[in-house]
């Protein structure tokens, strides 16, 4: 049930994908920041890290036994995230000019493979940032109370924002939408399953 959720929430994104791309609609909105802020083609291997940060969360909290319902509560904060964006996506397009890669270095092959798999397109919010924010508090709620844990976690997720506007996939305003987003899902979704019925055994 939770993995045809996850899946029938990425056909969603790809069909507004599909949906916004070349649309007159579509605008550029960044910062005076984001002019500033270097094209750095290495950022796309924390960028990457956000795939494994995804799978290696659902599969703690599936197998964790410990974690009884916590998967459904954090899996409902990931589809809120990604209808709600979804929504906006359609409402209000937006679009982020890629530059030139140029290089033949695994690095610029890689970042070549991300353009070509996403359309740039679905920028505000960021869901990449949104997702990475949820699934790193869910790790430190849940996880280890230990400190370096928590740094790692915390020094990871930065990392993935940071790589979303270093590598030209979004702009300083789609971090702090997918932020904004992450924390209230977070908030729903704990109104929605509440601590009584994720305590419940399985």
């Amino acid at each position: 049930m939770v993995a045809s959720l996850y899946l029938f929430s990425t056909l969603i994104y790809l069909q507004t994908n599909r949906l916004t791309r070349n649309t007159d609609l579509a605008v550029v909105w960044k910062w005076s920041i984001d002019d500033r802020l270097p094209f750095l083609p290495v950022f796309v291997l924390p960028y990457c890290a956000w795939f494994v940060l995804v799978a290696a969360v659902f599969l703690w909290l599936v197998f964790d036994r410990g974690q009884k319902r916590r998967i459904y509560r954090h899996t409902a904060g990931v589809l809120l995230a990604m209808l709600l964006s979804a929504l906006i996506f359609l409402l209000y397009p937006t679009y982020v000019p890629r530059p030139p890669v140029t290089g033949d270095d695994l690095v610029s092959r890689l970042l070549l493979f991300i353009y070509a798999s996403d359309e740039p397109y679905n920028c505000f919010p960021s869901l990449h940032v949104a997702i990475a924010a949820l699934k790193g508090v869910t790790l430190i709620r849940y996880g280890p109370a230990k400190i370096w844990f928590r740094v790692l976690i915390t020094v990871l997720v930065v990392l993935i924002m940071l790589s979303t506007v270093l590598i030209r996939q979004h702009y300083t305003p789609d971090i702090v939408g997918g932020l904004a987003l992450a924390w209230l899902c977070d908030r729903l979704a704990r109104l929605i399953i509440p601590e009584r019925l994720v305590q419940l055994n399985s």
